[in-house]
């Protein structure tokens, strides 16, 4: 648990997070690099794969999913045509298109969009990309949950706990090899997974209060690949795998969750990962860029959940922060993981103390 002076100087709910640029420390266990079980890199996994000449034999049911909101669908052919092109298609592709989004309604206090004629030739185009694409129109309010919508409706459709679900966005092109890249990563463990190429993880400081850093950030610091478990949330752009089974009925719960989980959906499936008993979130590094192209339109939406974000920091709130630290596994694991920091760190420093005085002894005797 977290100590009372935490609690009492930070809270729960409105606990912030401030970005850190630093390099995280060497033996912190949120960054801490495992191999893969088997002892392969992602990358060597990915190369025998291709080598064997069927890579993608005897792979469980895949799914891709996505959503956007009117305004912003045109992006839509290019990211689709992007994951028709996998090495390793997937069984079906789920799009949601909501003409009401969530965060129009409930942070931009704007309740009506209007909607062009235009919207029922573009699904009809859309559709006819490929039969294994399912295109879900949301014309009422109350059915978009927000940039959650990618994932929270695709799991009412598949049930099956065997069944992989892969998040991309609406504005991402993707790496030929993504799909196939996540399936051999998450074909090691036993466990239900979460796989992903970006983590961002959650920590503590006593100057700061709680903040996130990336893990990528290892691969600067280092000059080197980094693979290891994410003791933070998999970051949706580029691309995350969840194992059906890792999910159960809370994570279509927000009652008793701060409004920013709303708009962090990589947060709030994040938390449910770490809440899980079994479930294990692995960053990986397959020795390519799981992304393509970033923001096909590089002008953001106002309705996007960044510009939101952005503008609710302006006026002293964080979102993603309260929506983070409103995970009592999440907070636990920052400080448990600190705290084994420190004892680490303490028992390096009095074995190099013992050392220099079993140095000293030494010289004295020889003198």
């Amino acid at each position: 648990m977290i100590n009372a002076a935490v609690q009492d100087r930070y809270g729960t709910d409105e606990a912030h997070i401030a970005v850190h640029s630093r390099c995280p420390p060497s033996n912190s266990r949120f960054v801490r690099a495992r191999p893969l079980l088997g002892g392969l890199t992602t990358l060597q996994l990915v190369q025998r794969a291709k080598a064997s000449g069927a890579p993608c034999r005897g792979r469980p049911r895949t799914v891709v999913t996505m959503s956007s909101f009117y305004g912003r669908h045109q992006n839509l052919p290019v990211v689709v045509e992007s994951v028709l092109r996998q090495t390793c298609p997937p069984d079906r592709i789920y799009v949601f298109l909501s003409l009401a989004p969530l965060i129009d309604r409930v942070f931009r206090h704007n309740m009506t969009r209007s909607i062009g004629e235009e919207i029922g030739e573009f699904e009809a185009s859309l559709k006819r990309m490929s039969p294994i694409l399912e295109l879900v129109i949301i014309d009422r309010a109350e059915d978009d949950l927000g940039p959650a919508t990618k994932l929270l409706p695709a799991l009412k459709r598949e049930t099956d706990p065997r069944t992989r679900l892969v998040t991309v966005d609406d504005d991402t092109t993707y790496h030929e090899d993504l799909l196939l890249a996540l399936a051999l990563a998450a074909d090691t463990s036993t466990q239900p997974v979460a796989v992903g190429f970006w983590c961002e993880e959650f920590g503590w400081a006593p100057e700061a209060g709680y903040f996130f850093i990336h893990a990528t950030r290892r691969r600067e610091c280092l000059g080197m690949a980094v693979e290891g478990s994410c003791h933070g949330w998999l970051s949706g752009v580029g691309g995350v795998l969840f194992t059906r089974s890792v999910f159960d009925a809370s994570v279509f719960n927000y009652t008793a969750r701060p409004r920013g989980c709303w708009l962090h959906d990589d947060v709030w499936f994040g938390g449910h990962v770490a809440t899980s008993p079994d479930a294990v979130a692995y960053l990986i590094d397959p020795g390519f860029h799981s992304r393509k192209v970033r923001r096909i339109e590089k002008v953001r939406s106002k309705s996007s959940s960044y510009t939101q974000t952005l503008k609710l920091r302006e006026h002293g709130k964080d979102p993603e922060a309260q929506c983070a630290s409103s995970f009592a596994a999440m907070r636990d694991a920052v400080h448990k993981g600190h705290s084994a920091s420190r004892r680490n760190r303490r028992r390096a420093a009095e074995a190099r103390g013992a050392q220099r005085r079993r140095a000293k002894r030494n010289a004295t005797r020889a003198w």
